[in-house]
């Protein structure tokens, strides 16, 4: 009986079932709202240039390198930026779901991370240790090949 009285009701200070479904708008926060949205379009815009670049360069220099980390960067704020949107366009009865979304984006980002994260590690440690150069020809464990 008490969930048909909710459901029905319709007095002017308290909402009813069905008008608490109704999405309303966030107070003073669609301007931010919208600037996130932007910012989300400039960065994918950002990342497809980025990928347009790397196709123009030699896959082995270090221009490539760079282009390839400025892209996985630009990929992480991308996220970031995605998430502060959801933050701020979510009604407030939904936010109890946020960790789950953080927790969801940090798996996906240590699944992109893990094949380019040993990649990352050996370039820092051959460039710290100044010992292999460029054009150097190396044999490692039966493979060969110039750096």
């Amino acid at each position: 009986m008490n969930a048909w009285i909710v459901a029905t009701s319709s007095t002017v200070g308290t909402m009813g079932g069905w008008e608490a479904l109704a999405p309303t708008p966030p107070d003073g926060q669609f301007v931010s709202a919208l600037g996130l949205g932007l910012l989300v379009v400039l960065l994918v815009v950002g990342m497809s240039l980025l990928e347009r670049l790397k196709q123009k360069v030699h896959p082995h220099g270090r221009l490539f390198d760079w282009l390839t980390v400025a892209q996985g960067t630009t990929r992480a704020v991308a996220l970031f930026v995605t998430g502060s949107l959801l933050l701020t366009a979510l009604p407030q009865r939904f936010t109890h779901l946020m960790p789950w979304l953080l927790l969801s984006a940090a798996l996906g980002a240590g699944f992109t991370l893990r094949h380019v994260a040993g990649s990352l590690l050996a370039w820092v440690v051959l460039l710290s240790e100044g010992r292999v150069r460029p054009d150097m020809w190396l044999e490692v464990d039966g493979n060969t090949g110039i750096v």
